[in-house]
């Protein structure tokens, strides 16, 4: 029997880092994970807000490797479908990293909210 397929959430970080990173959704109840929602997520020693780019179902990683992001604070995504394309396509352009890109297309807020909200740990 086959397996199925696993979601995984493609997601910038606003690090100086040219690329986006793989995660798995959050196990449990709460909004379905969309493109333009911001997301917590483990990244190094750190939590840091992040954005969903896009889903997939293929990663280049190993999937056994992947971690679960930590909450998702939007009920809704905060930008859309061509928004994100838009500031993608500049970051690209500009050769910026997607991450810093996205976050400077919101208010500072947006970006240093999101950890003083209470998390599940």
């Amino acid at each position: 029997m086959p397996e199925e397929p696993v979601l995984i959430l493609r997601i910038a970080v606003p690090v100086p880092v040219p690329g986006l990173f793989d995660y798995l959704p959050l196990e449990g109840e709460g909004p379905e994970p969309q493109p333009g929602m911001r997301v917590l997520v483990p990244f190094g020693h750190r939590v840091r807000v992040g954005m969903i780019v896009a889903l997939a179902q293929e990663t280049e990683q190993e999937r056994d490797r992947l971690k679960p992001i930590l909450a998702l604070p939007d009920p809704r995504p905060l930008l859309g479908a061509s928004d994100l394309e838009l500031i993608l396509w500049a970051a690209d352009y500009y050769r910026q990293p997607p991450g810093e890109a996205l976050f400077s297309a919101l208010p500072p807020a947006m970006e240093s909210a999101v950890p003083r909200m209470s998390l599940p740990f």
